[in-house]
């Protein structure tokens, strides 16, 4: 999904867009 982060994949390494914020919830989880 194209959320604030850009790219999510889907709840795969991290949680939901619906608890995931503008780069403070899982900045690791997400992989460029």
């Amino acid at each position: 999904l194209f959320t604030v982060h850009g790219l999510w994949p889907s709840n795969s390494n991290g949680p939901d867009p619906v608890n995931c914020k503008p780069k403070t919830k899982v900045p690791q989880a997400q992989q460029p």
